[in-house]
C-alpha cells in the first residue's frame, strides 16, 4: 500500500470510528468510565508514589475523573499532557495543579510551566479513537502522543506502561498502522483489560 493510500484509509477509518463514538449516549459514557475505574482498581497498577499520566477528556472521550480520584486516593502523583509546540505537534507532561487554561483545541491543560519527560512516568493512560487486536492505537491524527513516546519504538525500555482507555465498540480487528505509531501495552474497556505485552503491576 502506498503512503497516500495508507493516509486515505486511516482518515476514512478515523472518521467512521469517531462517528461511532459520537453516537454513544451520555449514560453509556458514564457507565463505561465507572466500569473502567473499577477494572483499574482491581488491576493493582495504582500504588502510592507512582507517577501516572492521565488526561482531561474532550466531549467525545471517556472521562478520567473517576480514575483520577482513585489514583489520588491511592497516593499516586498525577501528570497531565500539555502542548508545547503546535507547529511540530509536540507535547510534554506537567504536574496536575490548581490553575488551567484551554489550548488551541479547547482542551484544558495545566497553566504551570514545569515539564516532566515521559520517560519519568510509570503509567500513562491515553485516549484513543480506535485500537486493534495487536495493541495498535489510532488517535485524533495530530501525533502528539506518538511523538512524545517515540523512544518506546526502540523496544529497549519497558516503561512507562501505555494503557488505552476505550469503549469496547472502538475495537477493530486490524488498524492500518504507520511506522511511527507507538503501540499500547494494554487497553481497558467496560468489558475488562486486554493486554498486548507484559503489563505487570
Amino acid at each position: 500500500m502506498s503512503q497516500i493510500d495508507l493516509i486515505r484509509e486511516r482518515r476514512a477509518l478515523r472518521t467512521a470510528l469517531r462517528a461511532r463514538r459520537q453516537r454513544l449516549t451520555e449514560s453509556t459514557r458514564r457507565e463505561t468510565a465507572d466500569a473502567i475505574s473499577r477494572e483499574i482498581a482491581r488491576a493493582g497498577w495504582l500504588r502510592a508514589g507512582k507517577r501516572v499520566g492521565v488526561y482531561l477528556a474532550t466531549a467525545e472521550e471517556i472521562s478520567c475523573a473517576a480514575l483520577m480520584t482513585l489514583a489520588m486516593e491511592r497516593h499516586c502523583r498525577l501528570f497531565l499532557p500539555k502542548i508545547i509546540d503546535h507547529r511540530q505537534h509536540r507535547m510534554c507532561f506537567t504536574p496536575m495543579g490548581a490553575h488551567y487554561r484551554r489550548n488551541r483545541y479547547g482542551i484544558l491543560e495545566p497553566a504551570g510551566s514545569q515539564r516532566v519527560r515521559t520517560r519519568e512516568l510509570q503509567l500513562i493512560f491515553v485516549p484513543l479513537v480506535g485500537f486493534d487486536a495487536r495493541g495498535q492505537r489510532m488517535g485524533m491524527g495530530g501525533g502528539y502522543y506518538d511523538r512524545a513516546l517515540s523512544w518506546r519504538l526502540s523496544g529497549t525500555i519497558a516503561t512507562p506502561r501505555i494503557i488505552g482507555i476505550a469503549h469496547s465498540s472502538q475495537r477493530v480487528e486490524v488498524l492500518p498502522a504507520s511506522t511511527t505509531d507507538v503501540p499500547l501495552d494494554a487497553v481497558v474497556t467496560e468489558l475488562g483489560i486486554e493486554t498486548f505485552r507484559l503489563c505487570a503491576p
